[in-house]
């Protein structure tokens, strides 16, 4: 590099350094709201697990099968093929948004822990996995799920 690039990569780096700060300070002060909002809302009706799934005949009845029925009845439930109708600003909304991320985000299972971090059940993969002969993932991810869930709600 020219003397002048390495000029040019020192006097941005200062900058680039601010936005990564900005950025990772909006990022925590993001996960502290929702978390918060979470303790008064949710916490105070034992609602503490969120599943997303969606009409996929991957899965689908499977879901409603095994899952659902295993669910606490404070459990709030998903539907991705019905997203059009979830409210923007619903809580379960922004938690499904906040920890789903954009792949392999469905079904997911959320599970709300007051002063925990938040555990996220990614079951796409394992879904998949079954599907060519390999169950096992599938069932001991469903069981873990289910265990924590009924822990806390």
């Amino acid at each position: 590099m020219t003397a002048l690039k390495w000029a040019g990569v020192i006097l941005l780096l200062p900058f680039l350094i601010l936005i990564a700060l900005l950025f990772s300070l909006w990022h925590i002060g993001r996960a502290i709201t929702l978390h918060a909002l979470l303790l008064a809302f949710w916490s105070p009706r034992d609602r503490h697990v969120l599943f997303v799934y969606s009409n996929s005949p991957n899965w689908k009845d499977n879901c409603e099968r095994e899952i659902l029925p295993r669910l606490p009845h404070t459990a709030v439930i998903l539907n991705w093929s019905e997203r059009k109708t979830w409210p923007r600003h619903a809580l379960a909304t922004r938690l499904f948004h906040a920890y789903a991320g954009a792949e392999q985000f469905n079904p997911i299972g959320i599970v709300f822990r007051p002063f925990k971090p938040i555990l996220v059940f990614r079951f796409w993969q394992p879904f998949r996995d079954a599907r060519h002969g390999k169950p096992h993932e599938l069932e001991r991810l469903k069981a873990t799920f289910l265990e924590v869930g009924r822990r806390q709600g």
